[in-house]
């Protein structure tokens, strides 16, 4: 283990235990000298969803709206979010991009338009006006490449909402396919009006790295869900109606008591599985709550997503 004094954070194996810095903080794990490959068909499962959300999250980083949280860089919760909406079928992963979120938010978003029937940019604007519960609409463009890959085109921050309250805008045009992302900022305090303001020429990339650097106090800032919308070569309108996803959280007071898996995007009408594991051996699980209701016993637990919920496991302390 390389350490350079006895106060200092040092790195890596000493006995049974592996230490690493993360981020400046000191984190240690287990060794585990041998290492399985296993190819079990679930196991092939989590590993190609967990591939294509690492790979996801490198097209959309410049763009991710989500501030880091200890040691989760906005990349991990990025993936943690959008994990639930990954299929896996046929030895294929796959994921349907409208339902991608590029903001951890359960506040709800009007959606959005898009129409590229003139042929000299795409215009967008909000399905609903927004007037009174945003200040800003993040547009953002990716374009499909021959390779079905994803190239970010543009993006724009409309801070007018216009008489209607529709915030409506321009993104750069392309006669390709085009997948294309929006979310709403409200702003609680003077201050982060200020600090938005003051970007020179105003990006979905520069507010993403306002939001995410640690150096800012983002908490005066409100952000909505995610709504995407994709165009396929050919089509020169649509709207987001139906792409808006379920979010599903879940807590546990402490949450040193249990490890919580669940938690995410999903699309309406999908499976949920609830799980509670590596459960301190003082307690023993007793059920899932929602909203404050008791709903289950089962663990794992799995039900319809059908709209926004919160649930909390609980559990009762052995005697």
């Amino acid at each position: 283990m390389k350490q350079i004094s006895p106060l200092s954070k040092g790195s890596g194996k000493l006995g049974s235990t592996v230490f690493a810095v993360n981020s400046g903080v000191q984190i240690a794990r287990e060794y585990q000298p041998k290492v399985s490959n296993p190819n079990t068909e679930a196991q092939q499962d989590t590993r190609a969803r967990f591939k294509l959300m690492s790979q996801l999250s490198a097209v959309m980083a410049p763009v991710i709206a989500i501030k880091k949280e200890g040691l989760k860089t906005a990349r991990n919760q990025f993936q943690s979010i959008n994990f639930g909406i990954v299929q896996f079928e046929n030895e294929n992963a796959s994921i349907n991009l409208n339902q991608v979120q590029l903001t951890k938010s359960n506040r709800s978003f009007a959606g959005f338009s898009a129409d590229r029937s003139g042929g000299a940019a795409i215009a967008v604007e909000l399905l609903a006006s927004m007037a009174e519960t945003a200040d800003r609409v993040i547009y953002i463009a990716y374009e499909k490449q021959d390779d079905d890959s994803l190239a970010l085109i543009g993006s724009k921050v409309c801070s007018t909402p216009g008489a209607d309250g529709k915030f409506a805008d321009t993104l750069p045009y392309s006669d390709k396919a085009v997948v294309l992302y929006a979310y709403a900022i409200k702003d609680s305090d003077a201050s982060m009006t200020t600090k938005f303001g003051n970007l020179v020429a105003p990006s979905a990339e520069k507010v993403a790295k306002l939001l995410v650097s640690s150096s800012e106090n983002m908490n005066g800032v409100n952000l909505t869900k995610t709504a995407g919308l994709t165009m396929d070569e050919g089509v020169d309108t649509g709207d987001s109606s139906t792409s808006v996803p379920v979010m599903v959280n879940i807590s546990v007071t402490p949450n040193s008591l249990a490890t919580l898996t669940g938690a995410g995007s999903y699309l309406k009408g999908s499976n949920v599985t609830l799980q509670a594991t590596n459960i301190d051996s003082n307690y023993s699980f007793s059920g899932w709550s929602k909203n404050g209701q008791f709903v289950s016993a089962q663990n794992p637990y799995t039900f319809k997503a059908t709209g926004d919920a919160t649930f909390e496991a609980a559990f009762e302390r052995n005697d």
